[in-house]
């Protein structure tokens, strides 16, 4: 079973204990699934899409801590984030349905190289031209939690791809 299809299940059936805006976040997917077997919904959800980004993701490597070089192992709930962000498309063009996202957790919970690898996936892997990915906080030395892990990441994913080493640079 996929990881946001279990995220998902876990949380409709209460074994994945989620605060209000967790389980609202899964019953508009769960809804939103339903309306889209109607052809007259704007929007379909791409697995594909979805799973493209958690493989490309799974490739990148841990920068700190006692995952430091392991490979990304996305927890359920960052791959339900990915999947809900990438994997919904318009019906009419194939575009993302959502442009913008917000996303909030606890401390400690690996949102700074989450955040690296989507910035990562963006960048690189998105298939837009000239992609621009900005580190964005109140403070230069917020945002160096999310930019230098990304940069430790493509360095050690360039090592192992020499088709990205001759188009990208750190």
């Amino acid at each position: 079973m996929k990881l946001y299809h279990k995220f998902i299940q876990d949380v409709v059936s209460g074994k994945q204990v989620s605060n209000k805006y967790v389980i609202l976040a899964v019953q508009r997917h769960v809804n939103d699934l339903e309306k889209s077997k109607s052809e007259e919904y704007p929007y379909v959800f791409d697995e594909e899409k979805a799973d493209r980004v958690i493989r490309i993701i799974s490739r990148l490597r841990h920068t700190g801590g006692s995952f430091a070089n392991k490979l990304f192992d996305l927890q359920p709930f960052q791959a339900f984030i990915v999947a809900s962000i990438f994997g919904w498309i318009r019906r009419d063009n194939g575009f993302r349905r959502f442009q913008k996202s917000y996303i909030s957790t606890s401390k400690k919970s690996g949102k700074s190289e989450f955040m690296a690898a989507l910035e990562i996936y963006m960048g690189f892997f998105d298939n837009e031209a000239g992609a621009q990915v900005y580190t964005c906080a109140t403070k230069r030395s917020q945002a160096d939690h999310v930019f230098r892990p990304a940069k430790q990441m493509l360095s050690n994913l360039m090592k192992e791809s020499p088709k990205l080493k001759s188009i990208a640079r750190v």
